[in-house]
């Protein structure tokens, strides 16, 4: 993990309380924070105004943003119209990122999973790491005789919703047992808050397996499972991979991301974005401070990188930023 990324962690504490002063104030996704941090640090160095956000996860920011305790919402699962209306909200995507399988496991090499044993493993199907089916998805390996301990995300949690979504598309068992949402009711686990929470029990639950946004295991240490995808291709968790698995990916007429046109043999099965949920009933001075910022934002696509986010396109940056006048 490079030294520059662990120096983006730091400020997490100084981001969560609320101040009074904050000239910008937004509440909601853990999976978004790396990037959102980084952006509102540049952008007080540039413009002296202070972005305030709490990572508290995608239900917590859109209880905080329907509450009118916050300008602004951070979600990785998009509103429908209806709640969009309801709510006098105005939503748009942010960016783009992996989720990954953070692992602790000790073997000879990096562990591969399908979409099938993945469901089965989060089922409570699969039990230990010399499973029968993972032993011949990882023929080379030796995988030890250790119990698979499964880690969840506790809190509402977009991530969840992602990754709940992708077991849904590969396992009817798991879409009949447990569907997708931003909160599920797991047959086995811990419960960690956050991906932060995650992310510290894999690394100090030996046998274990979380799911997390890229940053967080790399911030950790954690070893990362390679995944076999639709196309059968095994591939590893990194920009390479996301790149590919964003390459066909719409913006709609509302705001939402279309996914279904991905293709790519290369791509990572497992993504999400997170949208912008922004309150219309916002004085027009604030509410141009909330877009300001995220214009801000969007013209660090670098930063973006830099953390193994996708950045939004440029046709889709201009389009987001084009509906901002029709709000």
């Amino acid at each position: 993990m490079s030294m520059q990324l662990k120096k983006i962690f730091v400020p997490m504490a100084l981001m969560f309380a609320v101040s009074a002063h904050a000239d910008v104030t937004g509440a909601g996704s853990t999976f978004v924070y790396p990037a959102l941090s980084k952006w509102a640090a540049n952008y007080q160095a540039k413009t002296k105004i202070q972005v305030n956000y709490q990572a508290i996860g995608s239900g917590g920011g859109i209880s905080q943003v329907n509450a009118k305790t916050v300008e602004f919402a951070a979600t990785d699962k998009p509103l429908a119209a209806a709640d969009l209306a309801s709510g006098g909200l105005a939503q748009f995507p942010m960016i783009m990122g992996g989720i990954v399988m953070a692992e602790n496991v000790k073997t000879n090499g990096p562990v591969v999973l399908d979409g099938a044993a993945l469901a089965n493993i989060y089922l409570g199907k699969i039990t230990y790491w010399d499973d029968a089916a993972l032993k011949a998805l990882n023929p080379k390996l030796n995988l030890p005789h250790q119990a698979i301990t499964v880690i969840y995300r506790a809190d509402g949690s977009g991530t969840t919703y992602n990754f709940t979504r992708y077991l849904d598309s590969v396992s009817p068992a798991f879409d009949k047992q447990i569907g997708s949402n931003t909160a599920v009711s797991w047959p086995v686990g811990i419960g960690g808050k956050g991906n932060a929470g995650v992310a510290n029990f894999v690394k100090t639950v030996p046998g274990s397996i979380g799911y997390v946004e890229y940053a967080y295991a790399q911030e950790n240490n954690l070893p990362m499972a390679s995944m076999k995808n639709a196309a059968g291709q095994v591939v590893k968790a990194g920009m390479p991979s996301f790149n590919a698995a964003t390459a066909g990916v719409k913006l709609m007429p509302n705001g939402v991301l279309d996914w279904s046109h991905v293709n790519d043999k290369n791509a990572w099965p497992i993504m999400a974005a997170t949208y912008a949920l922004v309150r219309k009933d916002l004085a027009p001075s604030d509410q141009k401070q909330v877009y300001d910022f995220f214009k801000f934002a969007f013209s660090q696509s670098d930063v973006a990188r830099q953390l193994a986010y996708v950045p939004l396109s440029s046709t889709m940056v201009t389009n987001v930023e084009q509906s901002w006048s029709k709000k």
